[in-house]
């Protein structure tokens, strides 16, 4: 029973990604996968990791300390040239008492300043992930480097799965932006590339090849898309699939490429969104955390519980045949 994790944003290798998906990887052999094969040291798991086609390094845009400290040497700070110049005119106490409201904040922000240049980088590591696989996602006749990653990791778990007897399962677990590129895939570029002849051939950014004969019968059994942004890229219209889909009309379920959806958010993660206002029959799950806002949107893989929730979740879904309007009645007449 193969399984295959997708990261979000801003995991590097050199950032030290490796270790916790080192980690990741051992709760799922230890705690998920003696429940859902009967012989758990053959449970295939894998990553489709696809960070070093993310955004490239961003220097040169981020102000350096030093600039910043001697352009501050130049023209002062607001309150001092405005003292210097003697600009006492009609303007002078409205706009200085509005400041004034942001003087705590203003001060403490300057205090952190000096780490700038860090946050400036998270922030654009983050943000440049999800522009260039927006940019760069690719067609299905020449997909981007980030979905041939996924399109072949998906492919190598197709293989695997076959090797096994009829009861493999494919298992994906996604978190944050792979959620979106799984989607993408599930929903767009598996129904395109099927078309296509089976002898394609692509070549993926680390020299590895899949053609479409490997990947146009990949059928995920279950899908965990945790502190996933699906529902708010489909409301964005984001998704090749359904960018003309009328508003207020739920989207079919690519039901030849997915049987379970599991959407997973934390009320308290403001990074996590509803799936179920905007496609059939997702099951949309509460996860509950207990981390604050800063840290709740990479909580579950580090708690026991998000295991047993994922391990309980398979464990309904198989008493159900995996049929999954079965399943989900029962499970949405437990909660």
């Amino acid at each position: 029973m193969p399984i295959v994790f997708v990261h979000g944003v801003a995991s590097r290798l050199e950032g030290g990604h490796d270790k916790v998906w080192a980690t990741i990887k051992e709760k799922l052999k230890e705690r998920v996968a003696p429940e859902i094969a009967s012989i758990h040291d053959q449970v295939w798991i894998e990553e489709a990791y696809w960070g070093d086609d993310g955004v490239p390094s961003i220097k040169l845009s981020i102000p350096d300390n030093k600039q910043v400290e001697k352009i501050f040497e130049i023209k002062k700070s607001w309150i001092l040239r405005k003292i210097i110049a003697r600009e006492f005119d009609e303007d002078f106490l409205p706009d200085t008492f509005g400041r004034l409201k942001d003087v705590v904040g203003y001060f403490l922000t300057r205090v952190v300043d000096s780490r700038r240049e860090s946050l400036n980088a998270q922030a654009t590591l983050f943000l440049g992930d999800i522009f260039t696989y927006l940019d760069k996602r690719g067609t299905p006749e020449e997909p981007g480097e980030i979905t041939k990653n996924l399109l072949n990791a998906l492919s190598k778990a197709h293989k695997n799965q076959q090797e096994g007897n009829n009861q493999q399962k494919l298992i994906v677990i996604s978190h944050s932006m792979g959620g979106q590129l799984v989607y993408d895939v599930v929903s767009y570029f598996l129904p395109k590339m099927s078309e296509m002849p089976e002898n394609t051939e692509f070549k993926t950014s680390t020299g590895e090849r899949f053609t479409i004969k490997d990947i146009k019968d990949i059928h995920i059994d279950f899908w965990c898309a945790a502190a996933s942004q699906v529902g708010l890229f489909q409301e964005m219209k984001l998704f090749r699939a359904n960018s003309n889909n009328p508003a207020k009309t739920k989207i079919p379920f690519p039901d030849k490429y997915l049987n379970i959806w599991w959407n997973l958010w934390d009320d308290n993660d403001y990074l996590s969104f509803t799936a179920e206002p905007f496609f059939e029959e997702v099951f949309d799950d509460l996860y509950d955390s207990g981390k604050s806002v800063s840290k709740a949107h990479t909580a579950h893989f580090e708690q026991t519980d998000f295991y047993k929730d994922l391990v309980f979740v398979l464990k309904q879904v198989k008493k159900e045949k995996w049929n999954r309007k079965n399943f989900l009645k029962k499970i949405k007449g437990e909660q």
